[in-house]
């Protein structure tokens, strides 16, 4: 394949060593890399749009988790993979996070990574992508009607601190069960809620 045609995978990790290992094992694999060191990098490292990206969560200039909470905050639609030389729970929890927050996650990597193992994620086909259910149309007098008949629910998501794995908090998410229409996530009612008034 022309190197021109080959895809991205895009590396964030503030070990430069572990990012060079990381992009020679990425290239043997058929893909171009950008790497960065530092968070606020994020913007410019997704610019080459990267079928893959390479997160290590235990970095000491950013949390990996507010990363996470910034790629379903725009909606990223490439893979992910999750390093970490924390506790293997740590991933875990952050790979389920990601997954929460409509992330495609490709795997999870405890250092020191394996370098098979990587290069195995980075070549395993995707499976097809489910078809995206559509939002049901919701009239403002049918969330008036959801709220006095007391069909929004709460859904508790804990928030870990990676350094240790503690509990340090709880997140509260707010969920309609809808009598028709299941159970439905904030982006179907919330906007209609502020512009009716009913927030």
């Amino acid at each position: 394949m022309n190197n021109a045609h080959k895809p991205y995978v895009a590396i964030l990790d503030d070990d430069a060593a572990l990012c060079s290992v990381m992009s020679e094992v990425a290239e043997m694999g058929g893909f171009r890399t950008v790497t960065a060191f530092d968070g606020s990098d994020l913007a410019s490292l997704l610019e080459s749009h990267p079928v893959l990206l390479i997160l290590d969560l235990g970095m000491a200039n950013v949390d990996g988790i507010e990363v996470i909470r910034q790629l379903a905050a725009i909606k990223y639609t490439g893979r992910l993979v999750l390093v970490s030389g924390l506790d293997l729970s740590i991933l875990h929890a952050a790979k389920t996070l990601a997954e929460m927050q409509g992330l495609r996650v490709a795997g999870i990597l405890a250092k020191p990574i394996r370098v098979h193992t990587l290069l195995t994620m980075l070549q395993t086909p995707e499976a097809p992508q489910p078809q995206a259910p559509t939002t049901p149309t919701i009239m403002l007098s049918d969330l008036a009607r959801g709220i006095n008949n007391n069909e929004l629910v709460l859904h508790y998501q804990p928030q870990v601190r990676l350094s240790d794995g503690a509990w340090t908090g709880m997140e509260a998410l707010v969920r309609w069960q809808h009598p028709l229409h299941g159970l439905l996530y904030p982006d179907a009612f919330i906007a209609l809620a502020g512009l009716g008034g009913l927030a």
